[in-house]
């Protein structure tokens, strides 16, 4: 018996949304399926009440460390490749190997409680070993991480019969999203035209796109539309957009596409021939070539971006749906035409030359 959210079935009733959960069951070899309009806590309790009834039993609760790995298969395959290796660092490696030796149906907030005590004390003290290195580490974003990765897990065991106690609400510890890195348009410059000529179109391109490090590096060349002048490319969650060109990355394409398939990538490694793995050596160089002292990283070029944009639009909404926030429907996704405001917007950051 599983509670599984449906949102695309939540309705409206006195101006309320009303959440849809389906509560699947097996009752004499039959799969039935309830549906629930309200709270997931709700739900649960709905479930609960009729498992009773209908007599299902559950299966023994396990001991943590007996599910982790059964989770991460599920992950793997129903999450991105990011999320199974971080949740994989997490529930081996990482903190939450605290848990291993305890049920869920015996943890409660005492123990949870206790859990981030623990966490805090060990992040204060890397906090010490590393501020000169990296500057003050944000324990309390790292700890909710985990604590997020422990709640999922604890679902997941609960949606599958491994325990028996519903997941208990975790409260996260209180943190403030730093804010974006901002650089001016004469210091981006500079520091371009200081990157080893090999990737500095690559990091024109991720400037002036704002996609994510993966989203550019596994860009093919079946995805550029050179006679519309624009891109398409799949982001978190395998959602798909569609992205304007400056005539400037226009250019760049056409020159570096050559005699490649529409199945190759893009960018490839001038070493390996492969997939781009890191540019940070090449970051660093440019730093100090051009005397910038700021911690730039590859995901700092699509907060330059997002900046600039606003600077030359003042519209947010624009600059959501060009940084793929917000949801794309099937219309947006496949649309032959770009968006003339996008492409408005993104042509003024052409004036940063390779």
């Amino acid at each position: 018996m599983t509670v599984i959210a449906r949102p695309d079935r939540n309705k409206l009733e006195g101006g309320v949304v009303l959440e849809c959960w389906v509560i699947s069951m097996q009752v004499n070899k039959v799969r039935r399926r309830v549906h629930y309009f309200g709270s997931y806590e709700a739900a649960l309790q709905v479930e609960s009440m009729l498992r009773k009834k209908l007599h299902v039993p559950k299966k023994k609760s396990l001991f943590i460390r007996d599910m982790v790995f059964e989770y991460l298969d599920f992950v793997k395959l129903h999450q991105s490749e990011k999320s199974y290796k971080d949740k994989l660092r997490m529930l081996t490696k990482g903190y939450l190997t605290y848990f291993y030796n305890m049920q869920f149906d015996f943890i409660d907030n005492q123990i949870i409680e206790g859990f981030k005590l623990h966490l805090k004390r060990k992040y204060e003290e890397i906090s010490q070993k590393k501020l000169k290195q990296n500057g003050l580490l944000d324990g309390n974003r790292s700890i909710n991480l985990y604590l997020l990765c422990l709640s999922a897990l604890w679902k997941w065991a609960f949606n599958n019969n491994l325990c028996t106690e519903p997941p208990k609400k975790i409260q996260l510890l209180p943190y403030r999203k730093k804010l974006p890195l901002t650089i001016s348009k004469e210091q981006l410059d500079l520091f371009i035209s200081n990157i080893p000529v090999v990737l500095r179109f690559f990091v024109v391109f991720l400037y002036q796109t704002g996609l994510r490090f993966q989203e550019a590096t596994s860009l093919r060349w079946s995805d550029i539309n050179f006679e519309n002048m624009s891109f398409r490319v799949i982001g978190k969650g395998g959602r798909q957009r569609e992205l304007p060109l400056t005539m400037e990355l226009l250019h760049g394409l056409s020159v570096l596409k050559a005699d490649f398939k529409p199945e190759d990538l893009v960018f490839k490694s001038a070493r390996t021939g492969r997939k781009i793995v890191d540019i940070r050596k090449a970051i660093n160089t440019a730093k100090k070539l051009s005397g910038i002292d700021l911690n730039i990283t590859p995901h700092k070029f699509r907060h330059f971006f997002a900046t600039h944009i606003l600077e030359n639009t003042g519209d947010l909404s624009v600059i959501s749906s060009l940084l793929g926030h917000s949801n794309l429907t099937t219309t947006q996704i496949y649309a032959q035409v770009v968006n003339t405001t996008k492409r408005r917007a993104v042509e003024g950051l052409s004036r940063v030359r390779n």
